[in-house]
């Protein structure tokens, strides 16, 4: 939601805009992170073809498949 949506919103309902956020800084997850975590363990399988369908299958989920050569 774009900032000026929330501060419409927050006008409408009489709240302030921190209003929206209030709890996520304790429950925000550093999206590096996980990336992070995703490569390292990616990166330890030793089987390739399993490896590679792996990839494959996060890049679909994602939404980001390229096509590749085999």
């Amino acid at each position: 939601i774009a900032e000026s949506r929330l501060y419409e919103l927050s006008k409408i309902l009489d709240v302030p805009t921190s209003y929206f956020f209030e709890g996520l800084a304790e429950e925000a997850v550093n999206p590096a992170d996980n990336a992070m975590d995703i490569v390292s363990a990616v990166a330890s399988i030793k089987d390739e073809q399993l490896k590679s369908r792996i990839i494959t299958f996060i890049q679909d989920v994602a939404g980001t498949t390229t096509a590749r050569t085999a």
